[in-house]
């Protein structure tokens, strides 16, 4: 994964500290949102969708729960494969 600015800044986690692997991405989402958060991914996955909206409530590191706006566009390679997942996410 790759963190932008904003993104480490919105959830007040030093850059340094921001996990690199994308099964930890999600350590901010609250952890009864998260279930339904894969579920939408791997829905839109399975039916080859090129984007991937979703809402969900997340904590930043002062513990504060805030609501995020997510927006994600999915890559896939010549044969189909998703080879990147780049998104966007916003505090609304």
């Amino acid at each position: 994964i790759k963190w932008s600015e904003n993104a480490r800044e919105m959830i007040g986690v030093p850059g340094e500290k921001m996990p690199e692997d994308l099964r930890d991405g999600n350590f901010f989402v609250v952890p009864e949102d998260l279930p339904v958060l894969n579920a939408e991914l791997q829905k839109a996955l399975r039916r080859g969708a090129s984007t991937y909206p979703c809402e969900f409530r997340g904590r930043n590191a002062a513990g504060e729960e805030r609501v995020w706006l997510a927006q994600s566009t999915i890559i896939r390679d010549e044969s189909g494969d998703v080879s990147r997942i780049i998104g966007v996410t916003q505090d609304v």
